[in-house]
């Protein structure tokens, strides 16, 4: 089954990414949350926004209309997930293997798209081996500066120059804290029934605020990450959630123009790395939660200059490139 190759891509790589925002911030001010163990209901804004760039939530829709493509490479692992987007509700999935350890293979299935309060983009198909639904806090960026090429199997694809993050945070009144929310249901009919549900939150406080940093002023970054794995059934359901409170600074790109915002010692994965291990976090938690945790968060962010209430998230896991020409129909 292939549903699981997003878990196979490098999440502990850290690009830097620079560009303007696609869009001027929503300035509903709403903040409906997927809270842990249920789709509980979150914080309401004021509904004034984020005076320095608007409550920060991009116009996702039309924004989010194109193709976009993650490659996939690890060990035998050569992927590609197509998905192109057509609000408000069309979505086609495509998966690519030709991996150089077993035969090549395309597949593809439709499925239906809803962009939901928040920045959530609601994605929903059915293959024939599961029924999945991600929830996922998503931005959509018109350029990104500094993100490795990706390899590319094919020569004659054509990139775009926007990206599309599944892994951005938000933040509805000013002063208050950056949020992600994901979540993944999978239902399995063969070889065996199987429903399983992850869910991970993020919130996110940084003092002083993004907004009126200077270029190597310190800061303190306060992140709470949480995760629960609900295996469905009669089996146990596990659960973990850290408060982490970390040294940082700001520096601003002189020719981008974003933010950026670092934990000390941060600058490179190896050090998120570091923190799980001193901190026993993979032996704290079942390995599931360990896992979540791990991929739900990287103390180093960058802050578009015209999306005063959005962070971006380094991490490589859950970034799609923009591609003019469609996925392919058929594989070598």
């Amino acid at each position: 089954m292939l549903t699981g190759w997003s878990a196979c891509s490098d999440s502990k790589a850290g690009p830097s990414v620079g560009s303007k925002a696609v869009a001027a911030g929503d300035t509903t001010g709403t903040e409906s949350g997927d809270g842990i163990g249920g789709d509980g209901s979150g914080n309401t804004g004021n509904g004034n926004g984020d005076s320095s760039g608007g409550s920060g939530y991009s116009a996702l829709d039309p924004a989010v209309k194109g193709n976009w493509m993650k490659p996939i490479l690890g060990n035998c692992i050569n992927a590609e997930e197509w998905l192109v987007l057509a609000p408000p509700e069309t979505l086609v999935r495509t998966l690519i293997d030709r991996n150089d350890c077993g035969p090549h293979s395309l597949a593809k299935v439709a499925g239906t798209m809803k962009i939901l309060p928040n920045q959530i983009l609601e994605l929903t198909f059915q293959d024939k081996a599961a029924y999945q639904q991600w929830k996922r806090t998503a931005a959509v960026l018109d350029s990104v500066v500094g993100v490795p090429e990706p390899q590319l199997a094919d020569p004659n694809y054509k990139r775009g120059k926007r990206g599309l993050t599944m892994l951005a945070f938000v933040r509805g009144t000013t002063g208050g804290p950056f949020v992600r929310s994901d979540i993944h249901q999978t239902v399995i009919e063969k070889p065996k029934p199987l429903d399983t549900k992850t869910t991970t939150n993020v919130q996110l406080l940084i003092s002083p605020p993004p907004d009126t940093a200077q270029d190597g002023q310190a800061c303190t970054m306060s992140a709470t990450i949480s995760a629960q794995y609900e295996p469905g059934g009669t089996e146990k359901i596990t659960y973990g959630s850290e408060k982490l409170d970390l040294p940082c600074h700001f520096s601003v790109d002189k020719n981008t123009g974003w933010l950026r915002i670092v934990a000390d010692g941060h600058e490179t994965s190896l050090a998120w790395d570091k923190l799980f291990e001193s901190k026993g976090l993979w032996k704290k938690y079942s390995s599931q939660v360990g896992q979540l945790l791990y991929d739900s968060f990287r103390p180093n962010l960058l802050q578009p200059p015209e999306q005063r209430g959005v962070l971006v998230s380094l991490a490589t896991l859950g970034w799609y490139y923009e591609f003019i020409n469609e996925a392919p129909t058929s594989v070598k």
